[in-house]
């Protein structure tokens, strides 16, 4: 039997590296060590050796000391792999025999593996990287194809780039790998940024790549001095003067109190008889609610109807003044003549106080309706609280001007309000009518502040414009504005006028069925007929008279009795239909004279003949 004690005087050990290659760069890959000895022959004591059983291989990092080990079996030789290269390794073998003793260690031996640096071609352009693709342990491990020592090939990732290319300009590359980058490159001069944000530089190689030296100014705020300073590209926008052209739609100041077209809930009035110190822009009298003097606890303005029907956008504007004390005050606006309204401010704070303010409110929801309304809404009943207004303006920027005439009257005078939204001054000249029908509208020249006039910014004026029809059928013409404003120098409002024509009553009395004049014997039978042709005013309520004056002294027919009486009655009081002929007289009994005989109507029914309503015939009977 093999003895624990039994040491193996013909051990030897010797290495054997085997080569690893595997294409992974900059890795640093684990190699093989080969350990091989010769078996004893003999026991300690010199007796032959007939029970080996194998050889346990031992390693570890430090002398002596084994870490690891392994059974190789019972062979001669044993491969210990995965080492790293750089770290020195020791190495000891023992034998077992065939009841598992084992002897004490061989001698030790120890291997430091060695690591490999190569250098390959990647880019397959027969020069070798100048930039080490990996590393190995062993001699011989780097992979085919790869050396040990660098090669000249300063960019192995491409193909193009090797000593034998030729370098190329505006690259930013060293082609030909001689350590220049564009080295025949000529610098260039750059220019950048706009307006006043405009510079120059150069452009030049700089350690192999493109630099441009040009920087932009930084933008400021644009003002009027013929630079693009905020360099957007466009000198001084909003520097010039700018032609805003606004349709009137309702103005009032109170001068003349509340005006009785306006709707009036609660206690607004124009008197400040609770002496509240209301300041500029507001002079007395304005429209004021003040609840110190007054316990309501909701009062309502409300303004006739407007029409914003040719209206692109609308616009409200009025003096305002309110102190708050509690509850809130509203502006409503209604597009359907006050059936539904929409809120357009609230306010619960004190605004335009102490001190009156301007107040500007959209209002384009209610454009393109006939029948437009606002409505002011004070809710407020402790404490001092007042709201106060002044100087409303309600405006729109029109797409035309639209005029209605009846009878080739003419119409309702249309005022336009100019305004220089611009920061320059805007010159007007003298403005104009023109197009098919421009004779048919004038420009009142005594309301005309605008024409041949500077405003400044912000400044505004006014003129009128009037539709005056020379014939019964629809008019187009152009109001036109020439000014300075460069975007608008010859601004133009469509106007369009229709005449709507009246068709007065007509009525018509007959003698013996003739509208002339009739002579006949006396004792001869005349008959008396009437008939109306109402026109536009059907089913108007009216006046009707039937009347008959001989020898300075007056009879009338009244249709509810179908008598002739003395003095100017009513024949009757009823709608305007059409009618006729109806009999009002036939008799033969006509003494010798002359008689006229009337037929008249007065549209506007009080009894009396209104000289300026009254439409009437006559026919005259001369009996002989």
């Amino acid at each position: 039997m093999l003895s624990t004690n039994l040491r193996y005087n013909t051990v030897s050990l010797f290495f054997l590296f085997f080569l690893i290659i595997i294409f992974n760069t900059h890795n640093l890959f684990a190699a093989n060590v080969t350990l091989s000895w010769t078996p004893p022959t003999t026991n300690a004591d010199a007796t032959p050796l007939t029970d080996l059983a194998g050889y346990k291989v031992y390693f570890g990092t430090s002398s002596g000391s084994y870490s690891q080990s392994a059974d190789a079996g019972n062979v001669t030789s044993y491969t210990w792999g995965n080492l790293a290269a750089g770290t020195p390794y020791y190495f000891t073998i023992t034998a077992y025999d065939t009841s598992g003793n084992e002897s004490s260690f061989s001698n030790e031996v120890s291997k430091t593996l060695a690591s490999v640096t190569y250098y390959c071609d990647k880019d397959t352009d027969s020069y070798i990287n100048v930039i080490a693709d990996g590393t190995c342990a062993g001699t011989g491990c780097e992979p085919s194809g790869c050396q040990t020592a660098a090669g000249n090939d300063c960019n192995d990732n491409n193909a193009n780039i090797n000593p034998a290319a030729s370098d190329i300009n505006c690259n930013g590359l060293d082609d030909n790998c001689n350590g220049q980058i564009d080295e025949g490159y000529v610098a260039a001069t750059t220019t950048c940024g706009t307006g006043a944000c405009a510079s120059t530089g150069i452009q030049q190689c700089t350690n192999g790549q493109l630099i441009d030296s040009c920087t932009a100014y930084a933008p400021t705020t644009e003002i009027c001095d013929g630079l693009d300073n905020n360099c957007d590209s466009q000198i001084d926008e909003g520097c010039t003067p700018v032609i805003v052209v606004s349709k009137i739609l309702l103005t009032e100041d109170f001068a003349n109190g509340i005006p009785n077209t306006w709707l009036v809930n609660g206690k607004w009035n124009t008197s400040n008889s609770c002496g509240k110190n209301i300041d500029d822009p507001m002079i007395a009298p304005y429209a004021i609610v003040d609840s110190s003097c007054t316990t309501t606890g909701l009062d309502e303005l409300v303004t006739p109807s407007f029409d914003t029907s040719s209206c692109n956008a609308a616009q409200l504007a009025f003096s305002n003044h309110y102190h708050h004390n509690s509850g809130n005050v509203e502006v409503n606006v209604s597009n359907d003549a006050g059936a539904t309204w929409t809120n357009s401010l609230y306010l619960t704070a004190d605004d335009g106080y102490p001190a009156a303010n301007w107040k500007d409110i959209d209002i384009n929801n209610i454009t393109g309706a006939k029948e437009a309304k606002i409505k002011f809404r004070y809710s407020n009943n402790t404490g001092d609280g007042y709201w106060a207004l002044d100087n409303i303006w309600v405006t729109c920027q029109p797409n035309q001007l639209e005029f209605s005439s009846q009878d080739q009257g003419p119409s309702q005078v249309q005022t336009i309000m100019i305004t220089n939204a611009g920061s320059e001054s805007l010159s007007i000249s003298t403005i104009g009518i023109g197009g098919a029908a421009s004779s048919d509208f004038i420009v009142d020249t005594g309301s005309d502040t605008c024409s041949n006039r500077t405003l400044l910014p912000l400044g505004t004026c006014t003129l009128d414009v009037i539709f005056l029809p020379s014939s019964a059928e629809t008019k187009s013409a152009n109001l036109y504005i020439p000014s300075n404003d460069p975007a608008s120098p010859l601004l133009t409002v469509p106007l369009t006028g229709t005449v709507s024509m009246t068709i007065n009553p007509r009525p018509i009395i007959k003698a013996n069925g003739s509208t002339e004049p009739i002579t006949v014997r006396k004792g001869r039978n005349v008959t008396v007929t009437i008939e109306l042709d109402p026109g536009s005013d059907e089913y108007e309520n009216a006046d009707w008279w039937v009347l008959r004056e001989y020898n300075n002294y007056w009879q009338n027919y009244s249709a509810a009795t179908r008598q002739w009486s003395r003095g100017t009655s009513l024949y009757k009081q009823a709608p305007l239909v059409s009618t006729g002929p109806v009999k009002v007289l036939s008799t033969s009994k006509l003494s010798t004279g002359s008689y006229k005989f009337y037929f008249g109507v007065d549209t506007n029914m009080n009894g009396v003949r209104d000289p300026e309503e009254y439409y009437y015939d006559v026919v005259t009977v001369n009996v002989k």
